[in-house]
């Protein structure tokens, strides 16, 4: 069991780096058949609506206050708020290839921010295996930007850098917020308020675009997606994020997010018969690498567990 419960967040982190990795695929083909605000509004009402069943149901315990919310809307301002938009406007301001290796920075943020924020130090062999990791994605994102036709203007990497911005205070803020409240409370104020937003802002694009805002629902097999992004793609990966936060320095769950690559390139040669050229095996595997160096010598000392089986938070 005490195996188990150190492995755990580690087995968290590789979770919501599968999960996410193959939502790019689903996200891609929904994409095609909704608007951009109508995709993120219905995804996060369906995932509000499936953590307030949990809720109901005691399936998870979640004790928030409306005090309590306001401390933890922050961490929603971050993420999904901030971040979902940025990425979003970002990425159809700029090649993939550049949004890519822009997103891929976000560790390195998180490792500037939580060593003067939170106080989070790393050895020297884990920044080392860091820089590989962060040195994988700059490897694929410049031969992508490289076979690319065009080039990034000064407001997709504006937008771009507000995403990796957002993305590194969501770490930093989770993992405080993290102190006082569990990874499930967290995870609620995350999906209720991006319905809130997101919803607001979708219905009223259709409202003046003219649109039916729910006519994509009569459609099976965009359900399915939305059930995976709503349901897997945001309650069951962040409360994976929340909890790997929780547990691990805010560096090391950071760095998670580069097997995003990794599994978003497998699954785009699966099953969309993409190409895998040298370039993009050689940067896997060294995102493979750091990931696992950084998280083997992690740092023994200094770092805070917290029990929330206890009622001290």
């Amino acid at each position: 069991m005490t195996d188990f419960k150190k492995a755990a967040p580690y087995l968290s982190g590789l979770a919501f780096a599968s999960i996410f990795g193959f939502s790019f695929l689903i996200t891609k083909n929904t994409l095609g058949r909704m608007e951009i605000f109508q995709l993120l509004g219905i995804r996060f009402l369906i995932a509000a609506v499936a953590f307030e069943i949990l809720r109901l149901t005691k399936a998870v315990r979640v004790n928030v206050s409306i005090k309590d919310f306001t401390r933890i809307l922050p961490v929603a301002v971050f993420q999904p708020w901030l971040y979902f938009i940025f990425e979003i406007y970002g990425v159809k301001n700029s090649e993939t290839g550049e949004a890519g290796l822009m997103i891929g920075m976000i560790p390195v943020a998180v490792a500037v921010m939580s060593r003067f924020i939170l106080k989070e130090k790393s050895k020297p062999l884990q920044i080392l295996f860091m820089l590989i990791s962060v040195s994988g994605v700059i490897l694929i994102g410049v031969n992508q930007m490289n076979g690319g036709a065009g080039s990034t203007g000064l407001a997709g990497y504006m937008l771009l850098a507000g995403a990796v911005l957002s993305g590194a205070f969501y770490n930093i803020v989770s993992r405080k917020s993290s102190l006082r409240y569990s990874p499930a409370e967290i995870t609620y104020v995350m999906m209720i308020s991006g319905a809130v937003l997101f919803n607001i802002i979708g219905i009223s694009d259709s409202l003046i675009r003219g649109y039916s805002y729910f006519t994509p629902l009569s459609d099976f097999s965009v359900v399915l997606s939305l059930m995976y992004l709503g349901i897997l793609s945001s309650v069951v990966a962040f409360f994976c994020v929340n909890y790997t936060l929780s547990r691990i320095p805010a560096v090391q769950s950071s760095l998670f997010a580069n097997l995003v690559t990794v599994i978003s390139l497998v699954a785009g040669v699966v099953f969309l018969g993409e190409s895998l050229p040298v370039y993009k095996i050689v940067g896997s595997v060294m995102i493979v690498t750091g990931v696992f160096g950084t998280n083997y010598f992690q740092t023994a000392k200094g770092q805070k567990r917290i029990d929330y089986t206890s009622n001290d938070y």
